[in-house]
């Protein structure tokens, strides 16, 4: 969000700093009140709420781009922000398209991943995780942890097509968990499209790929491996 008001020109830089301030704080109050951890409450919150929260995460999507291309993309309300941009006009500049896309994955997830949500406590789950080894792949972070189980969320239209870099990319965060932090026995991928949820345990993962060693001795190789 620094970077995003850092790039735009003077004249609006202070309404995408102002709105970048204004935008967790709005999702912090929506989730104190709505309390979506709660697992007695339904994953999907009221449709009010739940349209709230899709437009406060897609627009937080604006600023993640920028995080990660460093650059403000024309064609998005920042990249075309005027001098009155606010969090109103941000939010309501949120595709309807988008906002119904995400309820249907939504709706899906709180089949596919309501015995997942109940299963474990929120202390259990670990968003955008990183690992011993991050750095040393350049800030590598994964996309959820949930007990014992990584698991990679694939949402693009060709997310029935496994690729194998998808596959070797599930397992080096794996390898890259040098210290064994998480505990992780399983692994996954969830497609978003389909409600659909694939696991392995890590050993099956392993043998999949043809791998013959244990993984403590993977680890110590890929440490070694990218350190040099």
């Amino acid at each position: 969000m620094l970077r995003a008001a850092g790039l735009a020109d003077p004249g609006v830089s202070h309404g995408i700093w102002q709105t970048a301030t204004d935008l967790p704080i709005a999702l912090t109050e929506l989730i104190q009140h709505e309390l979506p951890a709660d697992r007695s409450r339904p994953m999907l919150l009221s449709p009010p709420a739940e349209e709230e929260l899709l437009r406060l995460c897609y627009a937080m999507s604006w600023f993640e781009a920028v995080y990660r291309t460093g650059r403000l993309w024309p064609g998005t309300p920042l990249g075309d922000a005027k001098p009155d941009l606010d969090l109103s006009s941000l939010l309501a500049a949120v595709p309807a398209y988008a906002v119904a896309d995400l309820t249907a994955q939504m709706r899906l997830a709180a089949d596919a991943l309501g015995s997942l949500r109940g299963a474990y406590p929120p202390e259990d789950v670990h968003t955008g995780p990183t690992f011993a080894g991050s750095m040393n792949a350049g800030g590598a972070d994964a996309d959820l942890i949930i007990g014992d189980l990584l698991l990679d969320m694939k949402a693009t239209a060709t997310a029935t097509k496994a690729r194998r870099e998808d596959f070797l990319q599930l397992i080096g965060y794996v390898l890259l968990d040098y210290d064994d932090r998480y505990r992780i026995t399983r692994m996954g991928v969830y497609l978003t499209r389909l409600g659909a949820l694939i696991t392995w345990t890590v050993s099956e993962y392993l043998d999949l790929l043809g791998a013959r060693r244990p993984l403590a001795e993977l680890r110590e190789m890929c440490s070694a491996t990218l350190a040099s």
